[in-house]
């Protein structure tokens, strides 16, 4: 879709978007949506604080998993193709 789609388009009115609209959803965990008083009572938080403590947490624990060999030549692939686009 981003490809059919291109720079500077919009997603909105394409297909995809809507025959996903109503399945597809996600909901940031790091906002606090409740009222002031009931954010405040809980400690009052901000924002930059927890994702200070997100990015930590992550940093501290994330294990990523090795590419297989099919994407790992890929990527080298690209990359090869890029340098010598650079160089040139």
């Amino acid at each position: 879709m981003i490809d059919r789609v291109g720079p500077g388009g919009e997603f909105l009115s394409d297909e995809h978007t809507y025959r996903l609209l109503r399945s597809e959803h996600w909901y940031p965990t790091l906002f606090n949506r409740s009222n002031y008083d009931d954010w405040s009572r809980l400690g009052g938080e901000d924002l930059r604080t927890r994702l200070n403590e997100r990015a930590k947490e992550i940093l501290e624990t994330h294990e990523p998993r090795p590419l297989d060999s099919k994407t790992a030549a890929s990527v080298r692939r690209i990359v090869e193709d890029y340098e010598k686009k650079i160089v040139s």
